[in-house]
């Protein structure tokens, strides 16, 4: 049966659409309040109204705390842009079930457009033959269901940072808007105006900037710059952050997890300054490791791949890197089995299959085997505490093997 469905891409791809939107039914049909990222967001937006302050929450969560506490899951911790409590405002003045909801289907509609934009940008011929599968495969994949489930804004971000790719050397106005857009919701996607500076085209950062200076002084005149001293004061240099928690899959939270007391894990020893030396370490070795790439780009095929170096390299260096933004890595996935339809490469297609699997592997996947959480949460077992950290490096050191080796000729017109 399964061999007559591949022979029959239509039936199969029908077939999967429909189970993918049971499974979508099904998530939208358990949504809670207490497993819900949403009331974070809304928070912001009901006290921007009632308050005057997306921040009051915050604010008295963060003079109540204990340095080194972290809000996790505390609806008090909105932890966005100002001018992301600006936009997201409409939702304040609804309720919660219903916020929610729209929520939903919003993230729904963007996870749609994120599957069609990435095989517009890397038409993998398995990924198009049966993009029904590949639909089904992404709506399960654990990132997913995290982001779908709570509520969170990564397929959003994601979305917007392949949109502007989409239309890089096209239309870079309308690229640039969209990195904007990303970096206003978390700041962490403006290293990609950094790469636009060192690749170019140059125009993209400036229409990102001008984009980002505008809505700004949209919203100046209304609620003032009070909000943006609070946000650095109370969210940028807060150490109420869950740095040690699974789901930071961040060279910050690895090394966090291995080397400093946190609520989430019993470290080897209680070395905060060395984390802090390994975090920079590896850092400056994975941005060194980005401009290298640039540099070796002689094919303008390799300008995707150097792209998603970069994304992939964003979301290891952001302190906060959450496994539900995990989302992302679909493009360079279909980037990479894009390279492997065309050169057969085995040594690529095996990386791939083994960075693909960690990068979706569930966070709080040791949850409810108490043998191997203890065993797990304790000195070096941390080591295989987090395997998506070790997808997304892989990603990395994939991609900047595809850049360095020497492309096949591109077929003719």
């Amino acid at each position: 049966m399964i061999t007559t469905l591949l022979r029959q891409p239509r039936r199969l791809n029908l077939l999967c659409c429909l189970l993918a939107a049971l499974w979508l039914a099904l998530l939208a049909s358990v949504l809670t309040y207490d497993v819900d990222d949403f009331k974070q967001l809304r928070r912001g937006a009901v006290d921007l109204i009632e308050q005057g302050n997306p921040y009051a929450n915050r604010e008295l969560l963060v003079e109540t705390s204990k340095p080194g506490q972290s809000d996790d899951g505390n609806e008090q911790g909105f932890k966005y842009t100002p001018v992301f409590a600006y936009l997201f405002r409409p939702f304040g003045m609804v309720s919660h079930a219903l916020g929610q909801r729209i929520w939903f289907g919003v993230n729904l509609l963007a996870l749609a457009g994120l599957i069609a934009a990435c095989l517009q940008l890397a038409p993998a011929q398995l990924a198009r033959r049966y993009w029904g599968v590949l639909a089904l495969l992404v709506a399960l994949a654990p990132p997913t269901r995290l982001s779908l489930q709570l509520g969170q804004t990564s397929i959003v971000m994601a979305l917007l940072l392949v949109a502007a790719y989409l239309f890089w050397n096209t239309r870079s106005a309308l690229s640039g808007i969209f990195l904007a857009l990303a970096t206003i919701v978390k700041l962490y996607p403006g290293l990609m105006g950094v790469y636009a500076l060192v690749r170019g085209p140059r125009r993209v950062a400036w229409w990102a900037v001008a984009a980002g200076l505008l809505l700004l002084a949209i919203f100046l005149p209304f609620y003032g710059i009070d909000h943006y001293r609070i946000f650095a004061s109370t969210v940028i240099t807060s150490s109420n952050h869950p740095y040690g928690a699974e789901f930071n899959l961040s060279f910050h939270g690895f090394w966090t997890r291995l080397l400093v007391a946190n609520p989430y894990s019993r470290p080897l020893f209680d070395a905060p300054l060395l984390a802090r030396a390994l975090t920079i370490v590896c850092s400056g070795g994975l941005l060194a490791l980005c401009a290298d790439a640039v540099r070796r780009v002689d094919d303008e095929r390799k300008r995707l791949p150097e792209y998603c170096l970069w994304l992939c390299a964003m979301l290891l260096l952001s302190p906060i890197n959450g496994s539900y933004n995990s989302v992302l890595l679909l493009l360079p996935g279909l980037v990479l089995l894009r390279y492997v339809e065309q050169t057969r490469d085995r040594s690529i297609r095996a990386w791939l299959v083994l960075g693909s699997a960690l990068a979706v592997w569930p966070a709080g996947w040791t949850d409810g085997m108490p043998l191997l959480y203890n065993g797990l949460h304790i000195g070096l077992g941390v080591l295989l505490l987090t395997p998506g950290i070790y997808g997304i490096v892989i990603y990395c050191g994939v991609l900047y093997a595809v850049i360095r080796r020497p492309w096949p000729a591109a077929p003719a017109a």
